[in-house]
């Protein structure tokens, strides 16, 4: 059953990316957003990968860069949301509570860097109107 709720939230969000840089930029947007909102990595590693998978292939962008931008921006992220089950293992072992954060240096440098990469990446920037035609419900 395909309700079209998904298509709704981020219909707008995913139909704007005109450009591989864009594409790349959105990607980690999107893996961020659905790991902070959903309290679970799982989803903003899925969702996006389902989701945008034909736009890489359309814009001729290794999948590799894909899920590489998730893994920098939505998975490293989650130890530092209080409500993520990854902080809470960390403050349980370690017993610091909050203090650890300045240390996790890693998780608010990586997502930078993946964005950065995203304006350095060189891909081609050609507008292609088959993009925007393409149903996200179908790619869903």
């Amino acid at each position: 059953i395909n309700s079209g709720v998904i298509n709704v939230i981020i219909g707008d969000f995913v139909r704007a990316i005109d450009s591989p840089r864009k594409l790349i930029h959105r990607t980690g947007i999107l893996s961020m957003l659905l790991t902070i909102l959903t309290c679970d990595q799982t989803v903003g590693i899925f969702l996006p990968v389902k989701i945008l998978r034909e736009r890489y292939d359309k814009y001729q962008i290794p999948r590799e860069i894909l899920f590489r931008t998730i893994s920098d921006t939505g998975i490293v992220i989650a130890p530092l949301l209080p409500w993520n089950i990854n902080y809470l293992i960390i403050v349980g072992i370690i017993g610091t509570g909050i203090n650890f954060i300045p240390y996790a240096v890693f998780c608010y440098i990586s997502p930078a860097i993946a964005m950065l990469s995203g304006f350095l990446y060189p891909g081609k920037t050609k507008h292609d109107p088959a993009l925007h035609a393409t149903d996200l419900a179908n790619q869903i």
